[in-house]
């Protein structure tokens, strides 16, 4: 009994209420919502529509601004080979001067050249913590033969990928 008196008071407040605006005004509201919707999705389409084209003005000036890879017939000029170290010249003065590494290299290659490269930090570590704390365990004679004994055979296997690669 309760629930239908509060129906009934509902509907007699519902009545006196006045509607906030009428049912051509809630057309006119959502037409003009719909429309700020379409806008919007034009704006949306419009924006990614310019970073597309942005994207590809970008690449193909990118593109177009390298140069050719050299044909395999060409007799273009290439480059000097560095020398093979020789006894005379240290490892180390040949790894500074040697030529950079190629861009495509062989992964066998690369790993073992990276393995070298950090055992020898290991080593340079090894051997200024040995000369800054004193430690009598770490010979810093025999790091240093180990240190070159690695320099030497970076510098050999940097100059058979060099030879490697001029033969490509």
């Amino acid at each position: 009994m309760q629930s239908t008196h509060r129906l009934l008071t509902l509907a007699a407040l519902d009545s006196a209420l006045p509607a906030p605006y009428s049912f051509a005004e809630f057309e006119r509201r959502a037409v003009h919502a719909r429309e700020a919707a379409r806008r919007r999705e034009r704006q949306v389409g419009g924006v990614a529509l310019a970073s597309v084209v942005l994207s590809l003005v970008a690449g193909s000036l990118f593109v177009g601004s390298r140069t050719p890879a050299p044909q395999a017939g060409d007799a273009g000029p290439r480059p000097a080979l560095a020398t093979a170290p020789t006894a005379a010249m240290s490892a180390e003065s040949w790894l500074a001067s040697a030529p950079p590494e190629p861009v495509v290299v062989r992964v066998g290659t690369y790993a073992a050249v990276a393995a070298l490269e950090d055992r020898i930090a290991l080593i340079d570590d090894s051997m200024n913590d040995s000369r800054l704390a004193g430690d009598p365990q770490l010979d810093p004679a025999r790091l240093a033969r180990e240190r070159m004994r690695l320099i030497d055979t970076l510098a050999r296997v940097r100059y058979a990928q060099a030879v490697a690669s001029s033969l490509n």
